[in-house]
């Protein structure tokens, strides 16, 4: 599995409208706002420079909340077997 690939997965899983919407920190609006500038701009470097460290800031609260709050027993479960 590539490094864009593996990439795009987590952003599928994480930053969907039932991801968004289920972990409840975002506005699903507001980030799908945030993604396509994101895309739009990616050529001008003082924007990317800006919009990459955001959407990295969504991404990583998003997989923190899955793994510390939506799945914590689980995972808790999981590492005390």
């Amino acid at each position: 599995m590539g490094g864009a690939h593996a990439t795009d997965r987590l952003i599928e899983t994480h930053m969907s409208r039932d991801a968004i919407e289920r972990a409840g920190i975002f506005d699903y609006r507001r980030v799908q706002i945030q993604q396509c500038l994101s895309r739009f701009t990616i050529r001008r470097r003082a924007a990317r420079d800006t919009m990459n460290p955001i959407r990295v800031f969504i991404l990583t609260v998003q997989i923190l909340n899955k793994l510390f709050i939506e799945d914590f027993e689980t995972n808790l479960r999981r590492h005390n077997q």
